[in-house]
């Protein structure tokens, strides 16, 4: 070995001993691995927070079509609700012009006089039901309805009267024995094609059938001119007076 070899291998021992003593090793580390594992741990944290920022969104995005469908639902029910009350105010309209009182609604006035023609005597009278027969073709399982109001009840409520003078209610000596009763009355009647002659109540005894047959004959002599020109009514009980015929 030369003197210069020998030289610089002292030389390059001598390095390695003074570098270990000063704490530099020769392989250094530079912590890439730590890096690239905080970066990753990071990276993860944003996603997370994107995936729960896109989780709210959608459900902002639910909530806001749920709204919108619960809007169009009202508002399609407010414009059902205002054409109905259009169609209902044009069909008022068109009965209010095209029909009057006389074509929609029928009046009817019955007097005591057509009971007394049936059952005489009898006071305290009230119509305890009322069938209607209405001339019309319908279709099978249906009916022709109505509605009947009771505008104003006049009704003998004494037995006393021995006389047609005092029996008949236009005379003013006899105006205790009558009441009127002017509270409507509505019920349904449903026509089934059965007469119903009604009910009367509390028999008078032959003083008061009397007075009510003898109230009839003058009312039959007064009203002959009348009857000659628009006729009479009557009501009669067919299954009963007429069970023969």
């Amino acid at each position: 070995m030369s003197l210069y070899e020998k030289m610089e291998m002292d030389m390059a021992t001598a390095i390695q001993s003074y570098a270990a003593l000063l704490g530099i090793e020769v392989s250094v580390l530079t912590g890439g691995l730590s890096i690239s594992s905080m970066m990753q741990a990071g990276s993860a944290a944003i996603k997370m927070a994107a995936m729960l920022v896109s989780d709210e969104g959608s459900r902002a995005g639910r909530k806001a079509q749920l709204i919108r469908h619960l809007v169009a639902a009202a508002l399609q029910d407010i414009e059902i609700q205002k054409s109905e009350a259009r169609e209902s105010s044009q069909v008022e309209l068109w009965y209010r012009t095209k029909y009057t009182n006389e074509q929609l609604y029928g009046w009817m006035e019955k007097s005591e006089a057509l009971y007394d023609m049936d059952f005489p005597g009898y006071y305290m009278r009230h119509i305890r039901s009322l069938l209607t027969s209405i001339p019309a073709v319908v279709a099978p399982y249906s009916g022709v309805n109505a509605t009947l109001t009771l505008l104003q009840h006049r009704y003998s409520v004494s037995s006393s009267p021995s006389n047609a003078a005092e029996y008949e209610p236009a005379t003013p000596e006899n105006e205790e024995s009558f009441r009127t009763d002017r509270i409507p009355t509505k019920s349904i009647a449903v026509s089934s094609g059965v007469q119903d002659a009604g009910y009367m109540a509390l028999d008078g005894g032959p003083c008061l059938r009397a007075a009510a047959n003898q109230s009839i004959q003058n009312m039959t002599r007064s009203s002959q001119a009348e009857g000659r020109d628009t006729g009479f009514s009557a009501m009669w009980d067919l299954k009963n007076d007429f069970a023969n015929e």
